[in-house]
This record gives structure tokens, C-alpha cells and sequence, in this order.
């Protein structure tokens, strides 16, 4: 099983380092051709791509990314991506659970070796 994977991040530099981080994952995952630069194009992108795993900053430009996951996770006639939020912010932990959100939280500065470890044990759920 190839598991599609959506980097929704708004900064580039990270998109590429978060890119090339899962290249050792490249037999399992599928990084889908998107950039996403606000939660309106997350969340269009999470409809139309239907990924299995969706990684994303919390700060946008318009909407915190628990917001939106909030409204996907919501309703159940979409399908429902395995979230791995990454964010500046301590708190993130605390906003994902007063939330309601099923997700995975990375706290920055964090090493990006961690991601894939993340997509690893995810997907070794289904194997």
C-alpha cells in the first residue's frame, strides 16, 4: 500500500526540508505535488487529493490549520487523513485536545528525522 502524504506547509524552505526528509520513505509514500500557502487550500487540497496522512503548520495566513482540521474531522463524508501538526508554540498540545483534533503535535525547534519516524509507526498500523 502506498499511503499519499500532503505537505501543507506555508513556508517553502520547510516544504522542501520536509520533502526531502521522507525521500527515505519513498517505497511507501506518495508526497503529492501541492503547496498549500492558507487553510483554504488546505482544505480544498485535503478534499480534492484525499491524502492519507497531512502534514501542516498550525500558523496561517487566515485561519489556524486546528481550525480547519477541526471542520474535516467534522464531517465524516470526508475522508479522514492522519494529521501531524508542526507549530512554534508550546501550547499546541493543549489547542489539539480543547479542540477535539486527532492528531500527532511537533513542537519547534524539533530535528526532522522525527517525521518520518512519526509516518513509520503510522503506517505500520496497516501493515
Amino acid at each position: 500500500m502506498n499511503f499519499k502524504i500532503l505537505i501543507a506547509e506555508t513556508h517553502k524552505e520547510q516544504f522542501y526540508f520536509i520533502q526531502k526528509t521522507l525521500s527515505c520513505l519513498s517505497d511507501k509514500v506518495t508526497i503529492l505535488d501541492t503547496y498549500v500557502k492558507d487553510s483554504n487550500e488546505l482544505y480544498n487540497s485535503i478534499i480534492n487529493d484525499k491524502p492519507d496522512i497531512v502534514i501542516t503548520n498550525e500558523r496561517k495566513p487566515d485561519t489556524p490549520a486546528t481550525d480547519t482540521i477541526k471542520k474535516i474531522q467534522d464531517n465524516k463524508n470526508i475522508k479522514q487523513p492522519f494529521f501531524i501538526i508542526i507549530s512554534g508554540y508550546p501550547d499546541i498540545a493543549h489547542t489539539v485536545i480543547t479542540k477535539k483534533i486527532v492528531a500527532k503535535c511537533i513542537v519547534k525547534p524539533f530535528n526532522y528525522d522525527i517525521i518520518p519516524k512519526i509516518i513509520e509507526n503510522y503506517i505500520s498500523n496497516f501493515t
